[in-house]
């Protein structure tokens, strides 16, 4: 075994992958390419196309919302309360027999 020259090799590797990641080897820092390094692109705006609701199908929408919200909270309460009956149920049954 080489004791851990796998963890030293790897070490060395990262070295050397950011030694060759600096600026002063890139291509944009030879001779006199830096002309686009600080320039500022104002091409590039994003706008997006956001459909429009009126107020009478928004409030719909949110009462829909809210209406499947309360039934899945309802049905949580429900299956809890269910499994704790269970689970007094069994201790009961076992304080009873033993």
């Amino acid at each position: 075994m080489s004791g851990g020259a796998g963890n030293a090799m790897d070490m060395i590797n990262r070295m050397r992958q950011n030694r060759a990641m600096r600026a002063s080897k890139r291509d944009k820092f030879k001779e006199n390419n830096q002309k686009g390094i600080y320039s500022k692109k104002t091409d590039l705006k994003v706008e997006y196309d956001f459909p429009e609701i009126s107020e009478k199908d928004l409030e719909h929408l949110k009462s829909e919302i809210r209406e499947k919200v309360q039934r899945e909270n309802k049905k949580q309460i429900l299956i809890m309360l269910f499994g704790i009956i269970i689970c007094f149920t069994i201790i009961i049954l076992f304080i009873k027999y033993y």
